[in-house]
């Protein structure tokens, strides 16, 4: 389900249209930056098409130019670094995506 794009003037407002039970862009930035702050920045991906999902929500499919053009420029002016917004849009997604092979077992006796 795709919702109609809303005005771009004020934070409270980026991204687009939510029904009732969608965090809103201003929340998001909040949970991001508590998790950063927390020390969990080496651990959070940023998508644009689940949300809601977790919350058994219809699925609410943000383009993922909205998370780089728009979110997370926000995120940098409520004080995201930019080591960390490198980390979560850079580091992290590859470190997810890395195949490893398996550490080698000692043979058991």
């Amino acid at each position: 389900m795709r919702w109609p794009a809303a005005e771009h003037s004020s934070a409270s407002t980026r991204g687009l249209e939510r029904p009732s039970g969608y965090l809103s862009d201003q929340e998001r930035t909040a949970l991001v930056l508590e998790l950063v702050s927390a020390g969990h920045a080496g651990k959070i991906i940023l998508s644009g098409n689940s949300i809601g999902v977790a919350k058994g929500l219809p699925e609410y499919e943000l383009p993922y130019s909205h998370v780089v053009a728009t979110f997370v420029p926000h995120l940098k002016t409520q004080g995201l670094s930019d080591e960390d917004a490198q980390r979560i849009l850079v580091d992290n997604p590859r470190n997810l995506l890395t195949v490893r092979s398996a550490p080698a077992h000692p043979q058991q006796a």
